[in-house]
């Protein structure tokens, strides 16, 4: 009788073990199927200050997706950059990862944006705007996979041309002022345009 009680607790032993091997084959096979219906879409992003001034960031916000680390700096120093990550949210289901990131600087606003959905073409853009904005140049390079990188440069554009100062970084003896061009003063512009 003891043998045909050890025999029944084996027996119903086996058939827990086998209901347990039943749902986590059950649970890996969706997971999997979760897995291949949400393949996840991610940023690497890198904000190039080609600037004598720092930037600070003073907001962001994802439509869909989130940071990844690294996280984005509060601060870019000058001539310095920041590389962070973001990408489409675990669990989620047909989703990538699109949002912005704002930053000021010199009384100016500069946007990031990118976009990586999980169907269609990457996107991104960079927007300056402000009192200041003349002075900067901003340009965004967008990668095109699943998983990209897209850079955002923001740099000084040089002060525009001046005859004065063209004079100056070429040396110009004769060019003390710049009415020293009026007729009668010695200098001519036909002997400024050939240095």
């Amino acid at each position: 009788m003891a043998d045909d009680t050890l025999k029944q607790a084996g027996n119903i032993f086996d058939s827990i073990a086998k209901i347990i091997h039943d749902v986590k084959s059950s649970v890996d096979d969706i997971t999997a199927v979760v897995n291949n219906i949400n393949t996840s879409r991610s940023v690497v992003i890198e904000v190039d200050n080609n600037t004598s001034i720092p930037l600070e960031r003073i907001g962001d916000h994802h439509d869909h997706g989130g940071f990844v680390n690294p996280l984005p700096k509060r601060t870019i120093d000058p001539r310095s950059a920041n590389v962070f990550g973001t990408q489409s949210l675990a669990g989620s289901i047909a989703t990538g990862t699109e949002g912005t990131a704002t930053y000021t600087f010199d009384g100016n606003m500069m946007v990031i944006h990118w976009d990586n959905p999980f169907i269609g073409e990457n996107d991104g853009d960079v927007a300056l705007s402000g009192v200041r904005a003349r002075r900067y140049g901003v340009l965004a390079t967008i990668g095109h996979q699943n998983h990209s990188n897209s850079r955002y440069e923001v740099f000084e554009v040089p002060s525009p041309y001046s005859v004065k100062n063209f004079a100056r970084e070429k040396q110009v003896p004769f060019l003390s002022s710049l009415r020293d061009l009026l007729p009668g003063r010695g200098g001519s512009l036909r002997l400024l345009m050939q240095v």
